[in-house]
């Protein structure tokens, strides 16, 4: 039997979805779980979906699409009928067909049985949660929808598109506060204690999104249960822990084990804390306060010890402020020391710069881009391209980030970088960033036209 995670990879990929870069669905997992655990909807709704998916996961995007088909017919044949029949149940308003309507383009295979108005609504709840899901985990390719660029790390204000009227209902998400850390195993199992402390003080649920250089889960705590409940794609089974000083350190080696990082023994991770809307006054004064906890703030100041950790690879405390847009923390690493590495890649040739851009980052980019050693050279490489040859310029142009390739290239990057055969100019054509495109032609001519001056 397939894992849930693999699963969801290929029904997302049978419903029509573009393939994206890392092939993981651990975002879209990871916030329609927290999505769900706000409004007290993942023991169950969230759990009973998953069950349905697991058993009906080939036959699925036959199911929408024959839906999608019926529904038409009713639509058509209620227009023309003046009958106002109320057997019909109503689709909640939060189920929609995936973004894409990819079940259009899927051959249709007869089913034979017919379609109880339960599993109707269990199907509709599919669609929304892949269509919902993909909001987060591929932002970029749904500018039409946000009517701007948005990148994974902005969790909130995507989820107020991508939220169930359930959570819309309690105010939506609120984020009460975020932090970025490279954390040892001691340091990491001390961050648990600490938020221990902050269940405790708190009379309602809320989660965190923990994210990495490599995945995306969830950390919910359940008041009424007193317990913790690490949710990962990858091990969607794993027990849930009480919140009290005697778990904490199994708590924290789950972590480590979530992000592979059990061996090498340090993690960096960014944490967005969540709660509703409706809750977010109340438990915004517990949070405030709870900031102000000396351990806490230790764990998290900028030191060079901070700044100088990797995690297994290679993802420094630099990386992380880039990745998350974290200005304020990047130029007190900066600042540290001109000999802390500011263009540190991960292992898969990602820097700093690279997120910077691709995030649409622009005060960060500048930042990297003013950084000077003690010899006044740059201390990062603008031009540095991921394993697989993808360049920062070549990235903004994809995500469509015009501010960042305004700026790049006003710092003279190569234009004549390619990926797959096509160059930044080429693929912003394919995407459809006119704007970024007209850029680009316009610097390209520059280029040659200083070329020909000097031969």
């Amino acid at each position: 039997m397939p894992t849930l995670h693999g699963i969801l990879i290929k029904l997302r990929s049978d419903l029509g979805y573009r393939a994206n870069s890392n092939g993981g669905v651990c975002v879209l997992y990871a916030e329609k779980v927290i999505d769900a655990f706000l409004v007290g909807e993942y023991e169950t709704v969230f759990k009973n979906r998953c069950e349905y998916i697991k058993k009906n996961y080939e036959q699925l995007p036959a199911l929408l699409q024959r839906v999608k088909e019926e529904t038409k017919i009713k639509s058509k044949s209620k227009s023309k009928s003046k009958s106002k029949s109320k057997s019909k149940s109503k689709v909640n308003s939060s189920a929609f067909f995936p973004v894409k309507n990819a079940g259009e383009s899927l051959s249709h295979t007869p089913l034979q049985n017919p379609i109880t108005e339960e599993e109707r609504q269990m199907i509709y709840e599919v669609a929304a949660f892949i269509g919902q899901g993909e909001l987060y985990q591929n932002p970029e390719d749904y500018y039409g929808v946000f009517e701007q660029s948005f990148s994974q790390v902005q969790i909130q204000p995507i989820s107020c598109y991508a939220q169930s009227d359930a959570l819309e209902r309690l105010g939506g998400r609120a984020c009460l506060v975020s932090f970025i850390g490279v954390y040892t195993r001691p340091e990491l199992i001390q961050y648990i204690q600490q938020l221990n402390q902050l269940a405790k003080v708190s009379a309602h649920d809320f989660a965190l999104s923990l994210g990495s250089d490599n995945h995306r889960i969830s950390l919910c705590y359940s008041h009424a249960q007193k317990n913790w409940h690490v949710i990962d794609a990858n091990q969607p089974d794993l027990r849930s822990l009480p919140a009290n000083d005697v778990s904490h350190v199994e708590l924290a080696n789950m972590l480590l084990v979530a992000f592979g990082d059990a061996h090498h023994g340090v993690c960096a991770l960014s944490s967005q804390l969540f709660t509703t809307g409706q809750q977010q006054v109340i438990l915004q004064e517990k949070v405030n306060t709870w900031k102000q906890n000396e351990e806490l703030i230790a764990l998290h100041d900028i030191t060079l010890t901070h700044a100088t950790r990797k995690n297994a690879r290679k993802a420094t405390l630099a990386w992380l402020a880039a990745k998350e847009g974290d200005v304020s923390a990047l130029q007190r690493i900066a600042e540290l020391s001109p000999m802390v590495d500011l263009n540190q890649a991960i292992s898969n040739g990602v820097t700093p710069v690279f997120m910077a851009a691709q995030n649409g980052h622009v005060d960060v980019l500048r930042l990297l881009i003013e950084a000077k050693t003690l010899d006044g050279l740059p201390r990062v490489d603008l031009n540095q391209a991921t394993n697989n040859g993808i360049t920062p310029l070549y990235i903004a142009a994809h995500c469509g980030r015009l501010d960042i390739v305004t700026i790049l290239l006003e710092a003279k990057v190569n234009l004549d970088c390619l990926y797959l055969e096509l160059s930044p100019l080429q693929h912003a054509e394919m995407q459809g960033h006119a704007a970024i495109a007209a850029l680009l032609k316009e610097a390209l001519k520059e280029v040659r036209s200083s070329e020909l001056l000097h031969q």
